[in-house]
């Protein structure tokens, strides 16, 4: 149907049973440009020769789409400089399209809204870099500043709403290995749609 968003597919023959109301519209064909249906060429209102057997419909996709996972590794100094975190205690994923991978993958295009909260611990060391991740590219960087003293603690959060293309993918990486970034479910990492396109 013209203008709605969440249509996925299209079937016909009937596929999911027979109307049983008047026939409005037959043979239409859309360009793909017009506004609405109605400015689709067609053969006039309620003109048809056509039977329910044939009606058509959609197959609609749900727009709930969120996520929030925590980390339950103890305090982890990476091997590498691009250590995507493994959020892997999963809260809650609803739409199933985050992975304890790391990666939340958009089902659809839209302004998406993702908070990340850090949790760190002095271990005889330095800050952490943490690269919010589009596709594998680094696009907006924290830093977690190192605790003064053993046994203290730093916290980080950031938030950000951004537009992503169906199959972008986005994740946490740690962008240093000089620092411990502590898990015990305390680095968490959220997300949910706010407006698909």
């Amino acid at each position: 149907m013209r203008g709605y968003k969440d249509a996925i597919a299209s079937v016909g023959q009937a596929a999911y049973g027979e109307g049983t109301g008047p026939i409005l519209m037959d043979s239409v064909g859309c360009t793909g440009s017009e506004p609405h249906l109605a400015a689709c060429a067609h053969e006039g209102w309620a003109v048809h020769d056509c039977k329910h057997e044939e009606d058509a419909g959609v197959i609609c996709q749900h727009l709930d789409i969120a996520f929030s996972a925590g980390w339950s590794a103890g305090h982890t100094r990476p091997s590498s400089n691009s250590y995507t975190i493994p959020f892997d205690q999963v809260y809650t994923n609803i739409g199933g399209h985050y992975s304890t991978n790391g990666r939340f993958t958009a089902p659809i295009g839209g302004h998406y809204f993702f908070v990340f909260n850090g949790y760190s611990a002095y271990l005889g060391s330095y800050g952490v870099y943490i690269n919010f991740m589009i596709n594998n590219s680094a696009y907006k960087t924290q830093w977690i500043y190192d605790a003064d003293t053993d046994d203290s603690y730093d916290t980080s959060s950031n938030s950000i709403i951004v537009h992503l293309n169906r199959k972008d993918y986005v994740s946490i990486q740690i962008a240093t290995t000089s620092y411990a970034l502590s898990g015990y479910e305390r680095t968490t990492f959220s997300g949910f749609l706010v407006q698909a396109d």
